[in-house]
């Protein structure tokens, strides 16, 4: 996903004035998308893992084999415990079942840590707004945004002032 700097410099591209206000919510936006692309793969993994353990329990299972758009003819799958697996960029490696569940877990943390970073960016994020419009005189979030369960990292020093400082 664009990061908010990113986001901000295609706005400083064109020629209208720049407005943060809305590059904040472009942003926010793109890591919601970005965040329900994670879950709904997510839960592609899980069915797979599902699907795998059930197919490992039989070395021979029968299936209906599909034989064009509209036919289908009764058979068998055989060497349950063997998988291909997607390592990228169109290359694959022949695996044990196990060892496809340990990928597939492997992935499904990658995509956990990358939505609890995606979900801490957009409370900044939407810290941000809250500050921009109270600057304004704004009083709810624009755009009908909504926070999220996540709050944002607490702050040990007062906002403006630095550690360090004096507060007398």
């Amino acid at each position: 996903p664009p990061t908010l700097e990113q986001t901000m410099e295609e706005d400083m591209g064109d020629d209208t004035p720049f407005n943060p206000m809305e590059a904040y919510i472009r942003a926010y936006t793109n890591d919601q998308e970005t965040l329900q692309r994670l879950c709904e793969q997510d839960a592609e993994y899980q069915s797979l893992a599902t699907c795998l353990q059930d197919l490992v329990r039989q070395t021979k299972r029968e299936i209906m084999v599909p034989m064009g758009p509209l036919a289908f003819m009764p058979g068998y799958l055989v060497h349950t415990n063997e998988v291909l697996v997607l390592l990228g960029d169109n290359w694959f490696a022949e695996r044990s079942v196990q060892q496809a569940l340990q990928i597939i877990q492997r992935r499904r943390e990658h995509h956990r840590r990358n939505q609890k970073i995606i979900e801490t960016r957009q409370a900044n994020i939407l810290e941000k707004i809250k500050i921009a419009g109270q600057l304004h005189g704004e009083a709810e979030l624009p755009g009908g945004l909504q926070p999220d369960h996540t709050a944002p990292p607490k702050r040990s020093t007062p906002v403006g002032k630095r550690e360090g400082d004096d507060i007398e």
